[in-house]
């Protein structure tokens, strides 16, 4: 008998999918709700700016703006639908997010019931991955959700070339061709779609005593390696797309290969994953985020220091895979996936919590794991008893991220309500100004607790809100004061913030 926690079969009744179906959807609607009266934030404008406003144009060149140093055809024809169903109400933005959030849980379940888990270790996985408290950047900030819709499309690629294995329908394969195609010009994350599709093929089929059966038979090798050369014909396409569209968007402007750069990624993903890291920094202060930034970033004045935990990070990676492949063979899949989400963003420059979104695909059913093994070596020799301590096991887990992200949440809250009160009272300032003045604004506020608030977006804001005022709206920074007052300041006029209002200068 096999005693694998993710593989071994069992008894279930014939409604379970549909049970697991409402655990998922009622997991991911208690965790994120709370966030569906928040306003809107940040970048959140400068997306909704370019759906008001598409044209076929930005279908093509909407990442020619230094504000936006990124290729993304499809996000602003997403906006533009977005705005034309729900307006300018925040509540539909967030509710769309979370919406396609919980579809890639379902999916994500459904692909792991593909790769023969057994259906409780599935849902475990699912319900982990849903509740997460490190989706608190991509599903509370609006602008993340080309995070969501492009894994929505890559998810469901995934899913429909796992059906083309087993079914051999032809229209599955294109079907799953033509949606990674899609996640692709929604967001740059699906470029590793190939690589996951080569890793589930290898792995779970050419390399194991597995047969897909009802599918392809015994041609199963030959055309399934052949089926992967279209999705890197397509990757190639993309990226050369992307060139030829915009040349001034280099790969190498947004990665590092510097060590340094490396170690403090690894080290930002691995917390991240396991600990809730913008709740420890509410109790203990922001400041020491800073100083550990600062810390990190210094880390390259001593190259021994480099190349130690370079190299001490490679080998316990080793280390790990090796005592997984040992222990259960099965759960390598998910290991190198995990691995293949996480590198590339481990050359990134920059990093934030929406970036978590797919390592999370990977570490949630080996999460998953070791709590299953973990249940059974503590509990008695009951089948039906370590199955309910397994799904006790998960409610205190979900519980905690509920807790963990509502407190998060509280503080997006307070963001989102400075940022529209003070877009509303920058409405009032500048409608007392004469028609056809330049209206600068100074020292908006940033961020609140690792919580977006005016760092980008408030002129695209003023235009959305109040497009009916003839004046030109611009952001200064305090070290533009003096340039300001220097040059010509007919028809022009300076305010600051401080403390929620706004104080004019000259």
């Amino acid at each position: 008998m096999n005693d694998n926690p993710l593989l071994t079969a069992q008894h279930v009744r014939t409604d379970s999918h549909f049970i697991n179906y409402i655990l998922i959807v009622c997991a991911g609607l208690f965790v994120f709700s709370p966030c569906l009266f928040n306003f809107f934030v940040s970048d959140d404008f400068g997306w909704i700016s370019k759906g008001v406003n598409l044209s076929i144009d930005d279908l093509y060149h909407n990442a020619e703006e230094a504000t936006y140093n990124i290729f993304r055809p499809l996000i602003p024809a997403l906006f533009f639908v977005l705005h034309q169903v729900f307006g300018l109400s925040a509540f539909g933005y967030h509710f769309s997010s979370i919406v396609f959030h919980i579809l890639n849980a379902l999916l994500f379940y459904n692909i792991l019931l593909h790769l023969s888990l057994r259906r409780d270790a599935a849902v475990v996985s699912s319900l982990i991955f849903v509740t997460h408290f490190a989706h608190e950047e991509t599903v509370f900030w609006i602008s993340s959700i080309c995070v969501l819709c492009s894994w929505f499309f890559s998810l469901s690629s995934i899913l429909a070339f796992l059906k083309w294995l087993k079914d051999a329908k032809i229209w599955l394969y294109f079907l799953s061709l033509g949606l990674g195609m899609v996640a692709l010009f929604i967001r740059e994350d699906a470029l590793i779609l190939p690589l996951i599709l080569s890793v589930i093929l290898w792995v779970k089929y050419l390399r194991s005593k597995q047969r897909i059966t009802n599918g392809l038979g015994h041609k199963t090798k030959s055309m399934a390696m052949i089926s992967l050369v279209p999705f890197f014909v397509m990757l190639l396409g993309y990226l050369y797309l992307r060139s030829i569209s915009l040349p001034h968007l280099r790969f190498a402007a947004l990665l590092s290969l510097n060590p340094t750069n490396f170690i403090r990624n690894f080290a930002y993903f691995l917390v991240n994953l396991t600990f809730p890291v913008r709740l420890i920094f509410d109790t203990i202060g922001y400041h020491h985020s800073r100083m550990i930034n600062s810390a990190l970033n210094n880390i390259d004045s001593n190259l021994i220091v480099v190349i130690a935990s370079f190299l001490v990070i490679i080998v316990s990676i080793f280390v790990f895979f090796e005592w997984v492949r040992k222990t259960n063979r099965d759960l390598r899949l998910f290991v190198i996936i995990f691995v293949i989400t996480l590198f590339p963003c481990l050359f990134f420059k920059g990093y934030g919590l929406r970036f978590t979104y797919l390592p999370l695909l990977g570490f949630s059913p080996i999460a998953a794991y070791f709590l299953i093994s973990l249940v059974k070596k503590i509990t008695i020799r009951s089948p039906r008893l370590k199955r309910r301590y397994v799904y006790v096991s998960v409610a205190i887990i979900v519980a905690f991220n509920f807790l963990v992200l509502f407190e998060r949440h509280l503080w997006w809250a307070k963001a989102s309500r400075i940022c529209e009160e003070t877009i509303t009272n920058a409405g009032t300032v500048v409608s007392l100004l004469p028609a056809g003045s330049t209206v600068c604004f100074m020292d908006l506020p940033t961020r609140l607790q690792g919580a977006y608030i005016l760092n980008t977006g408030f002129v695209e804001a003023m235009n959305l809100f109040y497009p009916s005022y003839h004046n030109e709206i611009k952001t200064v920074d305090s070290g533009s004061f003096h340039l300001l007052k220097e040059g010509n300041l007919k028809n022009c006029y300076l305010f600051e913030y401080e403390n929620g209002e706004f104080h004019r200068l000259f």
